[in-house]
């Protein structure tokens, strides 16, 4: 059902039936996710974007625990 829904809906993501996940050895940690074919170019052009901005938000948290632990 992913990937009608990605079809018309956009990005989906599944977790997969306990079926799936023995038959195609798919990890605990992993899931699946459906995007349309012509979606995928404003992601990748988006993914520098994304980076710089995890980047910095992982500097302020972890600035700010610290700060929360000296408190």
């Amino acid at each position: 059902m992913a990937l009608p829904a990605a079809s018309e809906h956009g990005t989906i993501t599944s977790l997969g039936c306990i079926g799936n996940r023995v038959y195609t050895g798919l990890a605990d940690e992993e899931m699946y996710v459906f995007m349309r074919g012509k979606d995928l170019a404003a992601v990748a052009a988006a993914l520098e974007t994304i980076k710089k901005a995890n980047a910095a938000l992982q500097d302020y948290a972890r600035a700010r625990r610290q700060q929360r632990s000296t408190i």
